[in-house]
């Protein structure tokens, strides 16, 4: 009788540190993967052939002997539940042994006591650091921590029990969040729309305590208090207008960069995430004998399959990466190119500027591609790269089973070349 294999291997997302990921297999098949949530943290080591995490100094040897431990008894638990399988008569894959697993191990955090509020939290804002989810997004459910910490103190209470978690609580936490000052906008409330995200972030972690076997439900499952967006004009740059920020003259240093990197984003689609991992010399190739730009979309970056962005280049294009940039763009942050942009904009008249963002140079960059006779649908996939051809168009049903070929975007930008 074959006996299970049980393997532990790291993973690390984008800078975080590796995290342990467990390999079930039986009769030569693997179950899917799942994380052990073990961190192989600074003062560690994992050795691979051993299976054992090592410490590399002496001060680390208890934290080491407390993750080997968890391994240990995630090994044995599979193995019992092999043992226990067996013992029922049912046929066994592997499959449906993690599932066992899985049940068995749960059962077992249900029998510790049930953790506050706020425990739950920090576990649920570990599990996402984990995942590698972006700093900035990190830094938002913590602010969310800090909303609800301040909420509970208007009721006289430092943390609840997870069993005090009711809806009514979620619907006064939007109204106590919707009263706060904004800190980035004086003389202004944080508006609906925000307060709901911050909501939003408090119902995940209940679905998270859900998962983990600490509530039977989510108790704020049903909490959605509708909100009403105001509507705003869309504001976008013509191409026209665009080139007249980059041919602007008697700029300082950064003016003359932020011109020229909002037109490289227009002319790309690029959201500003997307020059994180931009690379001149790994994202420019040549498909049909025409110089290309071809890059994953930043935030599928971690996805097993991610989409590609494909943009031919045109002269200016090539200008900006072969002559002003050909090694790498300087590293300027998200609010200073914000900033000097919409002070830019001012100058050659482009209208509402002052609600201008980065955003909507990809916005004007799709709005471009589009008026200039390009295809919509492969404007969509290959240009902008929706996930869904649905996203510019008004129903998925005539194009939900379209390949866009890179071939077809080069042929339909051919007009496009020089500007």
């Amino acid at each position: 009788m074959s006996i299970p294999s049980i393997k532990f291997r790291p993973r690390t997302v984008s800078n975080q540190k590796p995290i342990l990921q467990c390999y079930i297999s039986l009769y030569g098949v693997k179950a899917p993967k799942f994380s052990t949530q073990i961190k192989i943290t600074d003062g560690l080591r994992w050795l691979q052939k051993a299976q054992y995490i090592e410490p590399t100094k002496e001060e680390f040897k208890d934290l080491a002997q407390s993750k080997n431990a968890i391994l240990l008894q995630i090994t044995t638990t599979v193995n019992n539940c092999f043992t226990h399988l067996t013992s029922l008569g049912r046929p066994i894959s592997a499959k449906s042994l993690k599932i066992e697993f899985e049940r068995t191990w749960n059962k077992g955090i249900q029998k510790q006591p049930i953790p506050s509020l706020f425990k739950v939290y920090d576990l649920y804002v570990q599990s996402a650091e984990e995942s590698g989810l972006e700093p900035k997004t990190i830094s938002k459910y913590k602010k969310t921590k800090d909303h609800l910490k301040s909420f509970l103190k208007t009721k006289s209470r430092n943390d609840l029990e997870l069993n005090e978690i009711q809806p009514l609580l979620g619907f006064q936490f939007f109204e106590y969040v919707k009263s706060l000052d904004n800190p980035q906008r004086k003389g202004k409330k944080i508006s609906a729309g925000s307060a709901k995200r911050y909501l939003l972030y408090f119902i995940a972690s209940m679905e998270f305590a859900f998962s983990k076997g600490y509530l039977e439900t989510n108790p704020l499952k049903e909490v959605d208090p509708k909100v009403k967006n105001p509507k705003s004009n869309k504001t976008i740059v013509t191409e026209k207008e665009q080139l007249s920020i980059y041919r602007l003259d008697n700029l300082t240093l950064t003016e003359r960069f932020v011109a020229d990197i909002s037109t490289f984003m227009f002319y790309t689609a690029f959201d500003f995430c997307d020059l994180r991992d931009f690379d001149q010399h790994q994202h420019i190739v040549e498909i049909d004998g025409i110089q290309v730009i071809k890059k994953p979309r930043f935030k599928m970056r971690k996805s097993e399959e991610p989409e590609f962005a494909v943009i031919p280049m045109n002269n200016i294009l090539q200008e900006i990466l072969f002559i002003k940039y050909p090694d790498y763009f300087p590293k300027y942050t998200y609010e200073t190119v914000r900033r000097v942009y919409k002070n830019l904009c001012s100058r050659i008249g482009v209208k509402n500027y002052t609600r201008m963002s980065l955003k909507q140079i990809r916005k004007s960059a799709g709005s471009f591609y589009v008026n200039s006779g390009v295809d919509i649908k492969a404007t969509s996939a290959k240009i902008l790269v929706h996930t869904q051809l649905s996203h510019t168009l008004n129903s998925l049903t005539e194009t939900k089973y379209i390949v866009i070929e890179d071939s077809t975007i080069i042929r339909e930008t051919e007009h496009l070349r020089e500007r």
